[in-house]
């Protein structure tokens, strides 16, 4: 079985959502296929998902380690001046909104997303090697 890694990483994004909807993913250990299940999908849970060692569940951004310690990596390599701000911040609610709110005021957006993106794909690999997941 080999999976799409683009397919897998839309599947962290989608269970990374869960803090707004109750989202969870699994792959199909046989055939690959991603399974998703959620307030928004209509179909029903396989009536095998617990069966031992056939699927295996897609975890979220933050089980992956790209929460929190992104952002402040991000920021200790692009705005170190912002560095102490930042880890004050993440101590607080709403830490993302006021990130991206200095993101958008240093004009660094889109290189955060371009790290994020970065960071994400080679974390996924990486899971994907753990749990020997075949990607292309």
């Amino acid at each position: 079985m080999i999976i799409d890694l683009d397919e897998i990483i839309n599947a962290v994004e989608f269970v990374s959502a869960s803090h707004v909807f109750d989202n969870e993913a699994y792959i199909n250990r046989k055939s690959g296929d991603i399974i998703y299940i959620g307030d928004l999908i209509d179909e029903p849970a396989p009536s095998d998902l617990n069966e031992a060692g056939k699927y295996l569940q897609i975890p979220t951004k933050r089980a992956l380690d790209l929460g929190k310690r992104l952002a402040l990596d991000f920021t200790a390599l692009n705005m170190p001046d912002k560095s102490g701000y930042i880890l004050s911040v993440f101590s607080r609610s709403g830490a993302y909104e006021r990130f991206k709110t200095l993101l958008d005021n240093r004009g660094q957006t889109d290189n955060w997303y371009a790290y994020e993106n970065n960071k994400i794909k080679v974390a996924v690999i990486d899971w994907c090697k753990a749990n020997s997941i075949n990607y292309t």
